[in-house]
């Protein structure tokens, strides 16, 4: 028989259950593709498990230039015998020229010094990170293959505030080796802002430390020794031998002596 409908039961009061609730929810979540991604990485990163401490990573270089103070004037245009502190006075426009000239070269004189800095502090990276791959380079040929030849990530650089945060990082070759391994997270990362490359290299730096900490054995555990035992000497190999015989012996007599041979 097929359902039917009155007056009243169009008039009652319509009361959600508990599962409609919970099937609006639901719905609710499936509709933007983007929130639950967020939503599924939210819980993934909650999920994850978190050190301890967490190893200091290099300390940024300080430019000695960026310590010192601003040079007054360094903003201030080229003279003009039109300028009103001249008033097309020759006198006042050779002074305020012989000033400007003067400021203009401290500024360059620092401007040479910051270059001098630049080139000593990326040689000094440049070693750091050279060094921090090379020990990782020993127990993993392939980091050749997989970073320093690989087209795709030399295409998908990072930031370079993400590349530095690499950069000072006790992990840096283990970081490279990651997005060489896998280069769709490498595509997907270079995407990113450089505050989500931050975030993205913080997860990994986490991952790392995990692993290393779950690798590395723990304090107070004592490692198994193997203790070799020595081969017996030549008396004791005599001394064994001797006593087997005299129990044989022994043996003999009793049974000629119960059976009468």
């Amino acid at each position: 028989m097929g359902n039917t409908f009155n007056r009243e039961d169009l008039d009652k009061e319509i009361v959600e259950t508990p599962a409609d609730e919970a099937g609006d929810e639901i719905a609710d979540f499936e509709t933007d593709d983007d929130t639950a991604d967020e939503t599924v990485e939210a819980v993934e990163q909650a999920a994850r498990p978190v050190t301890a401490e967490r190893e200091p990573d290099e300390e940024p270089v300080r430019r000695f230039t960026d310590q010192l103070p601003p040079i007054a004037g360094g903003d201030d245009p080229m003279p003009d015998l039109s300028d009103p502190d001249v008033e097309f006075d020759n006198d006042k426009y050779r002074e305020k020229m012989a000033k400007w000239v003067k400021v203009q070269g401290r500024l360059e004189a620092r401007r040479m010094l910051r270059e001098d800095e630049d080139t000593r502090i990326g040689q000094k990276i440049h070693q750091s990170i050279e060094a921090k791959v090379a020990a990782f380079e020993k127990d993993h040929p392939d980091f050749k293959e997989k970073v320093r030849e690989n087209t795709v990530l030399a295409k998908n650089q990072l930031h370079p505030d993400a590349g530095a945060i690499v950069a000072r990082s006790k992990y840096t070759a283990e970081l490279l080796y990651r997005f060489g391994s896998d280069l769709p997270l490498a595509i997907r990362t270079a995407g990113l802002n450089a505050a989500q490359q931050g975030a993205v290299i913080d997860r990994l730096i986490t991952e790392i430390e995990a692993e290393k900490t779950k690798a590395a054995p723990q304090s107070g555990q004592r490692q198994p020794t193997l203790t070799r035992k020595g081969p017996a000497t030549r008396d004791q190999q005599m001394g064994t031998s001797a006593a087997d015989l005299a129990r044989q012996s022994r043996e003999r007599k009793m049974k000629s002596r119960f059976y009468g041979k």
